[in-house]
């Protein structure tokens, strides 16, 4: 059994931010680092509790292959994607390779010396119900931006007296700069992409058959229906107000938006909670303009700012007579076609995520839409 594996690089620097940054994607973290007696940097790699890949700079030799095992093959492709953005060169796809085995799916680059480097997953795609913990749903996927990006501090006083109204727990925001995340490409380039609006709620996944609601869930709370005693009953009112709209299918999971007084401040100022399923967001929210404009990153923060008005509300607004707008908490971007390739297919943009969302009363220091001093290797990790 192998216990660890070094190798040596001729720039320390730029291979650690290589390295830290792609293997992030497979579970690896920087766990030692130290200097030698002869003042030579050492890195060490690895999954808790030891690190079992170094790196330090010295002469290099013959390139060399090393292979880490990914947990699954999306974590293949994210690792693909990073080290791309980090400098690697590409030495081969994400894809199945059967010459080996039927699910050998790997992924290689060059590093910045020119060891090929490869993630590979032995198992097969896995599906919902195989991710999914005993006795629960599988939980709705985790939706990320399509910008890297960075945190910036805020002036202390202001956030003493108005961190609380945007929601700030620290002071410090964590804003959009102009990059791009690695994968997420699409979102910028891909002709079928829409953005529907991202209500402003709580996440909320129902189970139905035959009719019966069978199972709630809140992320991966699971949520007792015949609980009424201190329970979650808006929950169920917001469901049930649902079911008398038809929003609700008689089989199969679906996944919504719980939205209403006790939510998030009650933007749309409703006087009883309601579960919007994403899938008729898709259909009833989508932005049409979206696609008239080109998708840089100056259009669309203008668009957050200044005309991203929540169709949910307009529509309502609407059959009530009230002459009123009120702004959308932001977008979510899909891609059919990514969807139907099992790719991942959606990203999130909130208005809080750019800086002038907090400038009229909080002032950021220092904020660069490229990022202050560049794009860092946490800067990728930062995942919300």
């Amino acid at each position: 059994m192998i216990d660890h594996t070094s190798i040596e690089v001729s720039d320390i620097k730029r291979s650690k931010t290589f390295y830290k940054a792609a293997l992030s994607q497979l579970g690896y973290k920087i766990l030692s680092e130290f200097h030698t007696p002869e003042g030579k940097q050492v890195i060490g790699f690895g999954q808790p509790s030891k690190p079992d890949f170094w790196i330090s700079e010295g002469p290099t030799r013959n390139e060399i292959h090393l292979a880490f095992r990914a947990a699954d093959r999306e974590a293949v492709r994210r690792f693909y994607d990073f080290a791309l953005k980090l400098g690697g060169a590409d030495d081969g796809a994400p894809g199945l390779r059967p010459q080996y085995h039927e699910n050998y799916y790997g992924a290689f680059v060059l590093d910045p010396d020119g060891n090929s480097i490869e993630a590979v997953c032995h198992d097969a795609e896995k599906s919902e119900s195989d991710t999914a913990p005993s006795g629960l749903m599988t939980d709705f996927p985790k939706v990320q931006c399509p910008y890297i990006r960075k945190l910036f501090d805020v002036d202390s006083a202001d956030f003493k007296k108005a961190g609380s109204r945007y929601k700030l727990k620290s002071p410090r925001a964590y804003l959009v700069t102009n990059q791009v995340n690695p994968g997420y490409e699409w979102v910028f380039e891909d002709a079928d992409v829409i953005a529907v609006e991202k209500l402003d709620g709580s996440n909320v996944k129902i189970r139905t058959q035959g009719g019966r609601l069978e199972a709630i869930q809140n992320r991966l709370n699971v949520i007792d229906p015949l609980q009424v005693m201190k329970g979650k009953t808006f929950l169920l009112e917001g469901i049930f107000q649902s079911i008398d709209k038809e929003y609700v299918k008689p089989d199969g999971e679906q996944v919504g938006e719980l939205i209403g007084p006790k939510l998030q401040g009650n933007p749309y100022e409703l006087d009883r909670h309601e579960w919007y399923p994403f899938e008729k967001a898709e259909k009833d929210l989508t932005y049409r303009s979206f696609l008239e404009h080109p998708r840089t990153f100056e259009n669309l923060s203008v668009w957050f700012k200044d005309h991203l008005h929540s169709r949910y509300f307009t529509k309502r607004a609407s059959k009530l007579g009230l002459d009123k707008k009120v702004f959308a908490e932001g977008v979510i971007f899909y891609s059919p076609n990514r969807r139907a390739q099992k790719k991942t297919y959606m990203a999130k943009l909130r208005r809080d995520m750019f800086d002038w969302y907090y400038t009229p009363e909080i002032k950021v220091i220092g904020y660069d839409s490229t990022g202050v001093n560049g794009i860092l290797p946490q800067d990728l990790e930062l995942w919300d």
